[in-house]
């Protein structure tokens, strides 16, 4: 099931990451959310987790289909965040135009990220490894305004993933909360801090692996005599045997 490996790997780099570069709790899954400041700071880092492409080949080339070999695109928005005051007394927030100093910033806040989740020996760490087999490649790429040309204090780091893809148990009606996760999603996910945003989504979504049990059936059988219009005199007429299956309520 690539597509749950996916949205693994995109929470177990959000948890190996917090707290472990200059954007310090400023990660985010998939979009950058409401970035804290720190007091009389005006410019803060921040790291969105996005998957993007996921493709993969059959375990098996001859029969074909599940289970896969996903490689997922594994993208890292590193960037610095400026909050800008308005004449009215609110703010907005943005990615401002680089300079030395952001770039530096950005250049560290890659290196944090890396250590954080393939050098670490931290928990949050190894449990990031369990579920990201192998890292292929990878590319960092500046974030530019194509209509203006102007150069933002952003980076795109991507790496291409080796992730699992193990079977899931979708009939399996005893196992609850994340023991319904197949491992090593299991282990990460059981491993992240309690009352983390992280570990509320595995929550969730290791309770939609189940299937809806198929409908049960009462099979009954009966017998039929044939109308008196076809009973042959002297002969023993021979019943239909007819078989009906009954939804069970």
């Amino acid at each position: 099931m690539s597509a749950l490996g996916r949205a693994i790997l995109r929470l177990a780099a959000c948890v190996a990451l917090r707290g472990k570069t200059l954007a310090g709790e400023n990660v985010y899954d998939s979009r950058i959310e409401a970035v804290d400041f720190p007091d009389g700071v005006a410019i803060a880092g921040s790291i969105a987790v996005r998957s993007e492409q996921d493709e993969g080949d059959a375990l098996s080339h001859q029969n074909g289909g599940p289970p896969f070999v996903p490689e997922v695109e594994l993208v890292l928005e590193i960037s610095m965040q400026a909050r800008l005051g308005q004449d009215d007394g609110t703010y907005v927030v943005g990615v401002p135009e680089t300079d030395d100093e952001l770039e530096m910033s950005l250049d560290i806040m890659e290196t944090q990220a890396e250590i954080a989740l393939f050098r670490s020996f931290a928990t949050a760490a190894v449990g990031f490894r369990a579920v990201a087999k192998r890292a292929k490649s990878k590319g960092s790429i500046r974030f530019t305004d194509p209509k203006a040309s102007e150069k933002y204090a952003a980076r795109y780091v991507v790496y291409k993933i080796e992730v699992d893809d193990p079977e899931i148990d979708i009939h399996d009606q005893v196992a609850t909360g994340l023991a319904r996760l197949p491992e090593p999603f299991r282990s990460v996910a059981l491993a992240w801090p309690n009352g983390s945003v992280e570990k509320a989504k595995a929550l969730a979504l290791a309770a939609l692996l189940t299937e809806t049990p198929p409908p049960a059936f009462e099979r009954t059988v009966s017998t039929i005599p044939p109308p008196p219009s076809t009973q042959t005199p002297g002969t023993t007429p021979n019943p239909s045997r007819v078989e009906t299956w009954t939804l069970q309520q």
